[in-house]
């Protein structure tokens, strides 16, 4: 029997692919074993599959706790793919080997200290025994800034060569004694050891099954950090005791989209590369080219040029050329056969994007790390509430994107309004594909507008929705049952109200109004009244579009706004400054409700719980502002009835209460100010008569006031201010004393008399 040959190899690596692809095809294996769950096994003959896509990711999550999940990506540049797709296209057998995912999440779950251990932490194979990338030693050596551009120039970039993946392994067995020999005693280093030498000995087991099954020609595809483990192999009973008594899971294994953002260091996935987009432009050169790459540097730059021309940025031929020239040159005083991605950002700075950060962002962004979304075939294993979404997808033409998209929706539109009853679905499931936005410049409730984004992470939490119900409509109707069951407050039920009605699950609205009903009856909290009624007003907008029963939910909104009119103005009493301005958001965000929805009845309600708190012994000044613009803007209140009582107010003893009072009345918008003489007149002359201490305890509290007008409105106050200043100077000048200097003033000056 030969001995396995082995190939070690950095994960996402285009070089490595390449090399591997060829080597496999120079000799053919009769087994391939790859790096992986043992639970996938049973996917890997979809690979093959016309309509798989990479980036994909295998997804293992444990049955009876689905945020116990693990993802395992894969790029059509990385090794492994490559592996995959050769055995799946040439009928040879394929195991995934590595600790069993079944052990890896029952194991994060019991014990906390290894819940940072996790099958997408390895970095080229490598668990940071330390702190930072192993090949960071390799890199100082040969003058790379770091491990991931050494291995970039000297593997993926590299001709292909028969002995790449024997020096890999030499290379290896140099830093992983280096590794063991510095390697200090912590608890922590030493856990994680432990956790690795359980992989390697779960590897060995399964080499040691294929062997036993008579397979002669075993090909090994893992991480390099582990090919100098799987060489020569121990008693079994040496990896036997490793692996004894390990609790274990049950688990499901499938297939998920996966994209280069994720893919990347920078989405926070441990087992990621800095540049996807990079690398896959290199596996394209390679896999066009053979092993030439004549022009790399030519081609890289022409398509920098061609993503700032698509900007309207300026990007010219000659601009390119020197470009090209700057990263030859660059690469030249490195020591470096031929440019690499350091050389071309650097070239690409100072040639093509003038040293802008903006450019630079945007290369980074669209090419070095790219936006590319896998596919995955529609017989993948899935959840069926993962199924029924693909389906709606599908139905409604909402096909998922890694790029950032805007969706404006028209609801009088039969597709667009179940499109907006899918995406309210999904985010009541938590499962924010789609983000709603502000809509400007239309009027009524007909339009709604959405920002959607796909993100690879969404398959897990379709997972666990799944316990709520089938399908994202069932899912969707089980979340808000557990709402009503587990709500004890209002604002909980109003919200999930709301979501219901956008949502249109009619089955639930009923039980929800009721059990509003039934709460609404019994709280006597009027800041959970005050949160409770936007929402429900908010429902009572949609009407005909949403094609809701109104005539029940505008019964509780009298009955709720009737108890806040009677029990409001004793809160505003005797409170503290925090306090007062939690009523005041509240009560700015109820009186947009109301006046949105322009209901009379509503209306005449609210206006008299606003004058009998404008009108409180001991209401809290900013209360007492607040209600008076609230009246002046509503047109209740007449500006020669707010000015009286701004005067009286500015007349108190303690300039914080003046001061207070003022921030109720200005807070939001200074047009009032800016329109309003006799009110600006008042403020004027009680802030020339703040002096010292005084002036400088209420200058906190105007800036306050102040603080959330637009920059029209503070400009147009400051030239108001300016024109005030130079009226007083000139009421204050005495005109004789002036005019007897202009006779000597013109001599002076050499002016005719």
């Amino acid at each position: 029997m030969s001995s396995p040959r082995i190939y070690g190899v950095r994960h996402h690596g285009p070089g490595c692919a390449r090399s591997l692809a060829l080597a496999l095809a120079e000799t053919p294996p009769d087994i391939l074993l790859v790096e992986g769950p043992p639970e996938a096994d049973g996917l890997a003959s979809l690979v093959a599959h016309e309509q798989m896509q990479p980036p994909v990711a295998l997804l293992v999550y444990a049955l009876d706790d689905t945020s116990q999940a693990s993802f395992y990506p894969f790029a059509r540049f990385s090794p492994e793919w490559q592996a995959l797709h050769y055995a799946a296209s040439n009928n040879i057998p394929l195991r995934f080997f590595d600790l069993p995912a079944s052990i890896r999440l029952a194991q994060r779950e019991a014990d906390a200290s290894e819940t940072e251990i996790d099958a997408t932490q390895q970095e080229a194979g490598v668990l940071a025994l330390s702190q930072g990338d192993p090949m960071d030693e390799y890199a100082r050596l040969a003058g790379f800034a770091d491990g991931e551009s050494w291995w970039d120039a000297l593997i993926e970039q590299r001709q292909h060569s028969s002995e790449l993946f024997s020096v890999v392994l030499d290379a290896m067995r140099a830093l992983r004694a280096k590794t063991a020999s510095a390697q200090s005693a912590s608890p922590v280093q030493a856990t994680r050891q432990l956790w690795e030498d359980r992989r390697e000995a779960a590897m060995r087991q399964q080499i040691r099954a294929a062997q036993k099954e008579g397979f002669q020609n075993i090909a090994i595809v893992c991480g390099a950090w582990h090919a100098p483990a799987l060489e020569n192999l121990p008693p079994a009973k040496h990896d036997a005791a490793l692996l004894k008594d390990l609790p274990k899971c049950k688990v499901a294994a499938t297939w998920v989209p996966w994209n280069y953002q994720r893919l990347s260091f920078t989405s926070g996935y441990g087992a990621g590369i800095a540049s996807p987009g990079w690398y896959d432009f290199l596996w394209q050169q390679k896999h066009s080219e053979g092993d030439s790459f004549a022009q790399l540097d030519e081609r890289w730059l022409t398509h920098v040029a061609h993503l700032l021309r698509q900007q309207d940025l300026v990007a010219s031929s000659a601009e390119v050329i020197d470009a090209v020239r700057l990263a030859r040159m660059l690469a030249q005083l490195n020591g470096r056969g031929q440019p690499g991605l350091e050389e071309f950002n650097q070239a690409a700075s100072s040639a093509l994007c003038m040293g802008e950060a903006a450019p630079l962002a945007l290369i980074r962004k669209e090419m070095i790390i790219g936006e590319r979304l896998g596919q995955v075939p529609d017989e993948t294993p899935a959840a069926p509430i993962a199924r029924d979404l693909a389906q709606e997808q599908k139905r409604l033409r909402l096909k998922p994107s890694a790029l950032d998209q805007e969706l404006a929706l028209d609801l009088r539109n039969e597709n667009d309004l179940a499109r907006s009853h899918l995406l309210h679905r999904l985010s009541m499931l938590q499962v924010p594909w789609g983000k709603q936005q502000q809509v400007h410049g239309k009027r009524g409730s007909f339009h709604e507008a959405w920002r959607l984004l796909w993100q690879p992470e969404f398959a897990v939490s379709l997972i666990e929705a799944g316990r709520f119900g089938q399908t994202v409509a069932s899912a969707a109707q089980g979340r808000c049952l557990e709402v009503i069951n587990k709500a004890q407050h209002l604002p909980e039920l109003t919200q999930c109200l709301q979501q219901a009605l956008l949502a249109q699950l009619p089955e639930i609205v009923h039980a929800l109004l009721q059990k509003l009903a039934d709460v609404a009856a019994q709280s006597a909290d009027i800041l959970h009244l005050l949160d409770a009624l936007p929402p429900l007003t908010s429902a009572l907008r949609y009407g005909s579009v949403r094609q809701i029963e109104r005539g029940q939910i505008a019964g509780i909104v009298s009955v709720m706004l009737a108890r806040i009119a009677i029990g409001l103005p004793n809160a505003c009493l005797h409170i503290k400054n925090d306090a007062a301005q939690e009523i005041v958001r509240r009560l700015d965000a109820l009186n947009l409700a109301i006046a949105t929805e322009q209901d009379a009845s509503f209306s005449a309600t609210w206006t008299d719980c606003l004058r009998t708190i404008s009108q409180l012994q001991g209401a809290h000044p900013l209360l007492l502002g607040r209600a008076h613009r609230l009246l002046l803007d509503l047109q209740i209140l007449e500006s020669t009835q707010l000015a009286q009582s701004l005067g009286l107010a500015l007349t108190h003893p303690s300039p914080e209460y003046s001061a207070d009072w003022v921030e109720g009345l200005l807070a939001g918008s200074g047009v009032l100010l800016v329109h309003d003489e006799q009110l600006w007149a008042l403020l004027d002359n009680w802030l020339r008569q703040l002096q010292g201490e005084e002036f400088r305890r209420v200058l906190p509290l105007l800036r306050r006031a102040f603080s959330h007008f637009t920059p029209g409105e503070r400009q147009m106050l400051a030239q108001k201010s300016a024109q005030t200043a130079t009226a007083q100077v000139e009421l204050t000048l005495d005109a004789g004393h002036a005019n007897s200097i202009v006779p000597l003033a013109r001599a002076l000056l050499g002016m005719l008399p």
